[in-house]
């Protein structure tokens, strides 16, 4: 700040120098027997004429010489900027998209009862992105980009830990289905057994016996109960929070790139370093 007053100041002093103090030198340098002005009023309007044309030829080329790197400062902020928040808001779409709740329920709809194995590994891979969406996230913000994403990034860590409690549900009542679905074999195992010993493995009548222990209380109607009503929460979730999350994505990154825009174009103004 001192060092631009002390710059402003001498191109204040050069100024009157020229305008006044040139004139006046070159008059003295003419003048006899004491102080005689030997410039008419032509002389003088010419001086100052070109002088002033000398000014408006500078200040046109400043200016121009200013506005065309301000116009290239604009044109690469604006590159830069916009290039970094479509990488950013990319990253936030397939987050989105990885905790769909839509996603994960059509696909364990289809087989999940018929193959209970493939449903709970499905599941346990969804839990994974839900609890994970926070950190892939965060790999992309720094401290300036974060607050301008705050919101969206709180409501998505939150929505994300309700989808894989609902998933963590639904895996519990798969791990029952596929447990029931080994009851009969158990029991005819250990029937077997039962007539002829020594025919199994005692790890294998181990865990017989523990498959009817641990599905000793359980019905397939309320599995599938169960697994109905998890599902209906997917939807329910979808419907209400997924879409709300939706909107918040598109309105905060159109928040964003009109504040980009704006940046921009306060590059363009000359007072404005």
């Amino acid at each position: 700040m001192r060092f631009r007053t002390k710059r402003v100041l001498a191109t204040v002093i050069i100024a009157v120098i020229l305008i006044f103090g040139v004139p006046i030198f070159i008059n003295e340098c003419y003048k006899h027997g004491g102080y005689v002005t030997l410039w008419n009023a032509s002389d003088v309007l010419s001086y100052y004429g070109t002088l002033l044309t000398a000014a408006v030829t500078i200040v046109t080329l400043w200016g121009t010489i200013i506005f065309t790197r301000k116009q290239i400062h604009h044109d690469n902020y604006l590159r830069e900027e916009q290039e970094k928040w479509r990488k950013i808001e990319t990253i936030f779409t397939e987050a989105l998209n990885s905790i769909n709740p839509i996603s994960i329920f059509t696909s364990t709809m289809d087989n999940g009862l018929a193959d209970p194995t493939a449903a709970i590994n499905l599941l346990q891979k969804y839990q994974i992105s839900c609890k994970t969406i926070v950190d892939k996230l965060n790999a992309y913000l720094n401290i300036v980009d974060y607050p301008k994403v705050k919101d969206l990034h709180g409501e998505m860590k939150t929505v994300s830990d309700q989808y894989f409690q609902i998933g963590q549900e639904l895996v519990n009542e798969y791990t029952n289905l596929r447990l029931l679905s080994h009851r009969q074999a158990a029991q005819e195992t250990l029937d077997i057994e039962a007539r002829n010993p020594g025919t199994s493995s005692p790890e294998t009548i181990l865990f017989c016996r523990n498959v009817l222990r641990d599905t000793d209380s359980i019905q397939l109607e309320d599995i599938q109960n169960n697994i109905a009503n998890c599902n209906k929460k997917f939807v329910s979730e979808y419907e209400n929070s997924f879409r709300k999350l939706l909107q918040k994505k598109g309105a905060t990154f159109e928040i964003i790139n009109r504040d980009i825009q704006k940046q921009a174009n306060d590059i363009l103004y000359l007072w404005r370093r």
